[in-house]
């Protein structure tokens, strides 16, 4: 059996990574969440664009469900920093 080893990066729930089999081939993936950034398209449909653009716009901010939930989001340069890590 080998053992896991998770690491985050940033807030909790923004991204996450594992590696895996110490002593055996090794792999690794990250599952990205929420990350921003410069040079996002206004209509990606994400959280954060889509909340600025409604800002900008001085529409409403749409909240989905009771609104009590909350998102822990990352940025761009901080994921980079992370996944750098995770693969050294």
């Amino acid at each position: 059996m080998s053992d896991i080893f998770i690491r985050e990066f940033g807030n909790p729930g923004s991204s996450s990574c594992a590696t895996t089999s110490p002593g055996r081939s090794t792999s690794r993936s990250c599952r990205i969440f929420n990350t921003f950034g410069p040079r996002m398209h206004p209509n990606d449909g994400r959280v954060v664009s889509n909340f600025i653009v409604r800002a900008l716009k001085g529409e409403p901010i749409t909240l989905y469900g009771t609104g009590s939930q909350s998102r822990s989001f990352c940025y761009v340069d901080d994921l980079v920093t992370g996944m750098i890590a995770m693969m050294d």
